[in-house]
């Protein structure tokens, strides 16, 4: 009910502090060539709040439509500087880029830009042997993809939510197999934002990654570790490994995860009633998950046409658990009525989740194959206490 009211209430506020209306513009590069599938997005500047997204045509050219409060455009495209422009105007003119060398362990990208090509559903990209072919992993060329966007919980969509996604055939149930992808390994990716009657009327958009055929034979593996510095820190240490022999392939990661994120918030809450009651409540809420994940699989390639795999995830949980902090001074009919402190901790227990996923891809004169089964199992358990400290009323936990 509280949640409900603070919403309507920063709905009226927005409604009358926006700005609304269409934001044109034109990207250009250092040589006032036209930059076309650049990310435009439109941001509110009070929290970067994400309001709307769109990519430039073929001619540079932007058309983006949303109500922001005391709005920003952010323009980024691979090779170059990230642009984050105040809006003043609803015509931006001609907006310049400017090149970036970015240096990835011992290499300095300059390379070739990757092609781009608009198909009926969406867009395909070529990755391999492009500047998106040195970003690290799959994760990275996604985030670098026109009309896609990294949110910290996974990949978004423009307009479109967060996306199936698929690997040479076989879907995603894990996004933490886009950290585990060489981006090397890529050969393209195609964005679909109009899927057809193949996928399930509720999906909006998908993205198809398809490798590049393995090249030797044997065992190898490799180390990877991200860090990604939010509200609060996140780690990821893994090792991922392979044995390739023919069309045969047997792979395996293991990772550590120690997720943190810290949130503060302020509301204020205003029920008219016989009484008006205002409550303004400050919160700070801390939590901390503790795991590691393990996969593996086998995949085999018959042949260019026909294709059959398996892959097997679990993830073991150590901690996870929230933590916070509630204090509100209540006023009834303007006059001050209490004031509350409300310690909350909630511990999670979670049995080690268990996901299987087998896939066959193929594909008989012109009839296309595409078979995905899982099966998951997953449950846990959640202890909440919440312990209020009223200044002039009862006491509750």
């Amino acid at each position: 009910m509280r949640r409900y009211f603070f919403t309507l209430i920063m709905t009226l506020l927005a409604a009358m502090t926006a700005v609304a209306g269409t934001f044109t513009g034109r990207v250009v590069d250092e040589a006032q060539t036209p930059v076309p599938f650049a990310n435009v997005v439109l941001l509110n500047a009070s929290d970067s709040a994400f309001v709307a997204g769109t990519m430039t045509d073929d001619n540079g050219l932007f058309a983006l439509t949303g109500d922001a409060m005391k709005p920003i455009i952010k323009i980024s495209y691979l090779g170059y500087k990230t642009r984050v422009i105040d809006v003043t105007t609803h015509d931006m003119g001609t907006i310049a880029l400017v090149p970036e060398a970015t240096v990835l362990g011992e290499v300095v990208v300059k390379g070739q830009r990757p092609a781009f090509k608009l198909t009926t559903d969406g867009l395909k990209t070529e990755v391999e042997n492009t500047l998106l072919s040195k970003v690290g992993s799959a994760k990275a060329v996604l985030e670098n993809l026109p009309g896609v966007q990294r949110k910290k919980d996974g990949i978004e969509v423009f307009g479109k939510g967060t996306p199936l996604i698929y690997i040479n055939g076989r879907k995603l149930q894990s996004q933490t197999e886009l950290d585990q992808l060489s981006s090397e390994d890529i050969k393209s990716v195609e964005l679909i934002t109009n899927p057809g009657a193949k996928y399930d009327a509720t999906v909006e958009s998908v993205i198809l990654i398809k490798t590049k055929r393995p090249q030797g034979e044997g065992f190898s593996f490799n180390t990877q570790a991200s860090y990604y510095l939010g509200e609060g820190p996140d780690l990821a240490l893994g090792v991922n490994w392979n044995y390739r022999h023919r069309g045969l392939d047997v792979f395996g990661s293991v990772w550590y995860n120690d997720d943190r994120n810290i949130e503060n918030d302020d509301f204020v809450f205003d029920v008219q009633a016989d009484t008006t009651w205002r409550m303004i409540e400050h919160s700070d809420i801390k939590s901390h998950f503790n795991s590691i994940y393990t996969s593996a699989g086998v995949n085999y390639i018959f042949n260019d046409n026909h294709s059959m795999g398996f892959r097997y995830d679990t993830k073991a949980y150590f901690l996870q658990r929230n933590r916070g902090i509630f204090s509100a001074d209540v006023m009834a009919n303007g006059d001050f009525y209490d004031h509350l402190e409300n310690g909350v901790l909630m511990n999670t227990k979670s049995n080690m989740p268990h996901t299987l996923n087998a896939y066959y891809n193929g594909k008989v004169g012109k009839t296309s194959i595409d078979f995905n089964t899982d099966y998951i199992f997953y449950k846990n358990r959640k202890r909440q206490i919440n312990d209020e400290v009223s200044q002039e009323h009862q006491q509750r936990v």
